[in-house]
This record gives structure tokens, C-alpha cells and sequence, in this order.
């Protein structure tokens, strides 16, 4: 009859065994508070990460648009000055040699409609860097 036995032990410690039980039960809730606020503390910097990370990625393209820009805004006085500068040359190979590196400088930077099709591509709004309105409407900038 242990059976027996161990009802008649739970009815004589009934107060110990809800007291025990108690402070379990507020153990079990401390712990499961405690991992609550370091999971939210974890989430919270996970969200500052994304958040810095989606930013710089914002501020890249940004980057790239407004470098796109800058290089078709210097391209052709730049051409005309390099051009200049090769056909002052006295020695004709000399001369067709810059010439060709001129060309080819030419040839590999971007124009005002590369950039405009970056921005677009990037998502990125092209109207700050343009300065005079374009057909499609897309805006103009003040002068600086």
C-alpha cells in the first residue's frame, strides 16, 4: 500500500508542496522574463544592423548616381582641353596616340543619358543632378 502512503504524505505537507511549487512557478517566470528582454535587446540590434545596412546601401547609390553625373558634367570640356592638347602636338604619331587615348576616354565614360538610365535602374530619383529639364519631365536643379 504505498499508494496509500503517498496520499497521506501529500495531505500532511499539502502547505510545503504549494509553497514549492510557488516558487518554482516564480522562478520559471524570472528566467522566462529575463530570456524575453535579452530576445527583444538581440532584435532590437539585429534591426539597427539592418537598418545601417539598408542605409549604406542607399548612400552607395546614391554615390554611384551622383559620380555618374559628375564624370558627364566635366566629360566634354575635358574632351575638348585633351583634344586641344593632342593636336598641338608636333609629332604625328604622337598626335594619334593621344588622339586614340582621347577616344577611347571618349568612348568608356558615361553620358548625361547612361546616368539618367543608372538612376533609374538604382531607384535612385536623377532630378538633383540634372540642370536643365528634360523632355521626359524628370526636372531641373537650381545653379550652385
Amino acid at each position: 500500500m504505498p499508494h496509500r502512503r503517498a496520499q497521506e504524505w501529500v495531505g500532511r505537507h499539502r502547505d510545503l508542496i504549494i509553497t514549492t511549487l510557488l516558487i518554482v512557478a516564480f522562478g520559471l517566470a524570472i528566467f522566462a522574463g529575463d530570456g524575453y528582454r535579452r530576445a527583444r535587446n538581440a532584435q532590437q540590434r539585429v534591426n539597427a544592423i539592418e537598418l545601417e545596412r539598408a542605409q549604406e546601401a542607399i548612400g552607395k547609390r546614391v554615390a554611384d548616381v551622383a559620380t555618374c553625373f559628375n564624370r558627364a558634367r566635366s566629360r566634354p570640356q575635358l574632351i575638348l582641353v585633351l583634344r586641344g592638347i593632342a593636336g598641338g602636338l608636333s609629332d604625328g604619331d604622337a598626335r594619334r596616340a593621344a588622339l586614340q587615348i582621347v577616344m577611347e576616354y571618349e568612348s568608356s565614360t558615361p553620358g548625361r543619358a547612361d546616368c539618367i538610365a543608372l538612376a533609374r535602374k538604382l531607384d535612385v530619383d536623377p532630378s538633383p543632378y540634372l540642370e536643365d529639364p528634360e523632355p521626359n519631365g524628370i526636372g531641373t536643379v537650381p545653379q550652385r
